[in-house]
């Protein structure tokens, strides 16, 4: 019955009721994404009129007195196209999020205005012109925060060339010289002038809008009681009527505090001391006089019309038209008007009635809590996150070395260092160095104390040279040159190879035992530094001879012996799986083929 009821006074809607739209009815993705197309090209349509307007507001431009048709066809003269249309592509782009934000909040707050105002004992006229006004001054308030520095921006492009502005080159490098001469805070000129002024203006638009269109519908006739709704085009053309009248009412109002904040924004030889608006509005009325603050009143008269016209229209169809889809429960209603009583048609199968499912049974002790992996819910839950790991670039070169080092050929002289020690050879020897490892900053200082306090107490001083591992590559080298060296180990992994390329020759030749071990920061920890390229041992206490003559016989047959067979040894020239699979399917075809033609 009540699905019937509602049915049945739906045709009784109000005549009026579709020219008010509230914010729940508006498909609102739709909404701002066309609305900002639509916005756009309406912006474009008037912004030769914004430019004209404000070269006429500017001081010293000499375009003051002159008519706005005439500043028109000097700009198009002297610049041509682009010069009407300086600035578009800022405010264009800009301005895209601002209109986001000026119709969300402007739909928000009317429709939460004509919530707070329904019981109240007023007029429909009174009541549509305060929700307006107070909703377009909130907009204006909340928007003015984001279209103060692009106001700026665009208006200084727009005067480019003119006497007291500053050149530009693009509206980045508007922002960087504001901020540079001003700080961030020049790129808030006149702030406080545009929220004053704009708000009430913005105000008086919306209600002058609301209140015009309300007395056009009651004196063409419409109420709301009326069953006949007014026509698309009647819609249209009331709805144009009204904005254009409140764009014109605005314009008179607001020309003067608009002429004081454009120069506010745009001028750059302001004088001694920061610009203000009293300082400003002093130069203004000793130029021109009172006049001076109706400069550009014209342009700004027709731009402030036509936009009234053009985007009240605009808006208004934007809303009209994504409309989100109304409830469906007018449906069922409007499909059980037919009478039940008649007979279903030949040939057309009845349609078979839903199968209701089964309700799941839930037990009540087991509360069903999802978790929510927003920011400072549940913990997400792991991932294996080794493919999106940016590795660093020293190792990432080192990876894309050594598939070079493993693809490439290498010849003998740089191969011998892949062939490194074995591990158990390499232990016994580590064991042995670090037998003999040269005394560290604290031992060498509580040495030289020792060797002090003896000295002052008259006592003989130890001159035993202590046997230690010999470091550094020039010392090294001197050793092997004077044949004083017993062994040398080599790091494999020295960075240029080219340090100690040579080194195992020349062993070779003195016929010292040499080894090539990994790798140089591990013999850098024998001789307490980072890393060490090569060590070297000239002698060996008695009690570790025999094990080191042991070391030494092993160390000759794996590289001193073995020299000439590693000098014809080339390395590298292996191909990746991929390479490998192709060329590996290519042999097994030539040698099918092979055994075909032998058969």
């Amino acid at each position: 019955m009540a699905v019937e009821t509602e049915a049945a006074t739906a045709p009784d809607l109000a005549a009026l009721a579709d020219t008010d739209i509230n914010w729940d009815r508006l498909d609102k993705t739709r909404f701002h994404i066309i609305g900002a197309i639509l916005f756009t090209a309406q912006s474009a349509l008037l912004h030769p009129t914004a430019v004209v307007k404000t070269r006429m507001q500017v001081a010293g431009s000499g375009l003051s007195h002159m008519r706005g048709i005439s500043v028109f066809r000097q700009i198009l003269k002297s610049d041509g196209i682009p010069g009407i249309f300086r600035g578009f592509g800022t405010s264009a782009v800009g301005s895209l999020p601002g209109r986001v934000l000026a119709l969300t909040s402007l739909e928000v707050s009317k429709d939460m205005m004509l919530k707070y105002t329904e019981h109240l004992n007023m007029s429909e006229a009174t009541r549509v012109g305060i929700a307006n006004g107070v909703a377009g001054m909130l907009s204006n308030l909340v928007s003015c925060i984001y279209y103060v520095p692009l106001e700026v921006t665009c208006q200084r492009l727009m005067v480019q060339g003119l006497p007291g502005t500053t050149f530009c080159n693009g509206p980045f490098d508007v922002v960087r010289k504001v901020i540079k001469a001003e700080g961030f805070r020049g790129m808030y000129r006149g702030f406080g002038l545009t929220a004053v002024t704009q708000s009430p203006a913005s105000a008086l638009w919306w209600g002058a809008y609301g209140a015009a269109q309300h007395i056009i519908w009651r004196s063409l006739g419409y109420k709301d009681n009326m069953v006949e709704k007014p026509s698309h085009m009647e819609m249209v053309t009331v709805q144009a009527t009204a904005g254009m009248l409140a764009g014109a009412c605005s314009s008179v109002i607001t020309t003067p505090l608009d002429t004081v904040k454009t120069r506010l924004q745009v001028m750059d030889d302001y004088g001694v001391g920061r610009p203000s608006v009293i300082k400003t509005a002093k130069t203004l009325l000793k130029e021109d006089g009172w006049w001076g603050f109706y400069r550009g009143f014209g342009p700004r008269f027709l731009n402030m019309s036509l936009y009234g016209t053009t985007m009240i229209v605009t808006y208004e169809l934007i809303r009209f038209s994504f409309l989100a889809s109304p409830s469906a429960s007018l449906r069922p209603a409007a499909e059980s008007r037919s009478d039940p009583e008649m007979a279903p048609k030949k040939g057309v199968k009845p349609v078979a009635a839903a199968k209701k499912k089964p309700e799941k049974v839930v037990n009540p002790l087991f509360e069903k809590r999802p978790k929510q992996f927003g920011i400072g819910g549940a913990l997400p839950p792991k991932k294996d996150l080794h493919r999106f790991v940016k590795w660093p670039k020293v190792v990432q070169i080192q990876r894309k070395r050594r598939i070079l080092c493993q693809r490439l050929k290498v010849p003998p002289s740089l191969n011998q260092f892949t062939k490194t020690l074995d591990k158990n050879l390499a232990t016994n020897l580590f064991k042995m160095l670090l037998k003999y490892r040269p005394e560290d900053k604290a031992a060498k200082k509580e040495r030289l104390l020792k060797a002090a306090q003896a000295q002052a107490e008259g006592k003989p001083l130890e001159s035993k040279k202590p046997i230690v591992v010999k470091y550094g590559l020039n010392h090294v080298t001197y050793l092997v040159e004077q044949n004083k060296a017993q062994l040398v180990i080599i790091a494999h992994d020295v960075d240029p190879i080219e340090l100690v390329v040579w080194l195992p020759a020349l062993c070779r030749k003195m016929e010292i035992p040499y080894c090539i071990v990994k790798g140089k920061a591990r013999l850098g920890t024998i001789v307490h530094k980072k890393t060490s390229s090569v060590l070297c041992l000239t002698t060996v206490k008695n009690e570790d001879k025999m094990e080191f003559s042991k070391i030494l016989e092993a160390i000759k047959a794996n590289f001193n012996d073995k020299y000439d067979e590693n000098r014809k040894k080339w390395g590298g020239g292996i191909m990746g799986s991929k390479s490998q699979a192709k060329t590996k399917a290519k042999e097994r075809l030539l040698a099918k083929e092979a055994a075909q033609r032998i058969s």
